[in-house]
């Protein structure tokens, strides 16, 4: 791979750990559902989402916080802002008896 390349797959996956379970599952859906279109539809998706990525910034967080209408299907990747804050996991106890780890 190029650097550019390398570049854009880190990102993208740094933007994927970034996602909660629930936001997973619906990009895996969004994803399937997209694949299973007649080309014809894949390339109307394409040019909206081509569309999309022209318009400014500032337009595309007012439409990440408008409210979607009566059912329209989830997105799969939420504006930044309002995703959750990641949460990190406790460390893992050791079984009662069990000898401490070494450091």
């Amino acid at each position: 791979m190029t650097p550019e390349e390398q570049q854009r797959v880190q990102q993208q996956m740094g933007a994927w750990i970034q996602l909660s379970p629930q936001q997973r599952a619906a990009a895996r859906e969004q994803y399937k559902t997209i694949k299973q279109l007649p080309p014809e539809q894949k390339q109307d998706v394409r040019q909206k989402w081509e569309k999309y990525q022209s318009l400014p910034p500032e337009t595309r967080q007012d439409l990440a916080t408008r409210v979607p209408p009566p059912g329209a299907p989830p997105t799969a990747a939420p504006n930044r802002s309002m995703r959750p804050a990641p949460t990190l996991a406790p460390p893992p106890q050791p079984a009662p008896g069990a000898a401490p780890a070494p450091r």
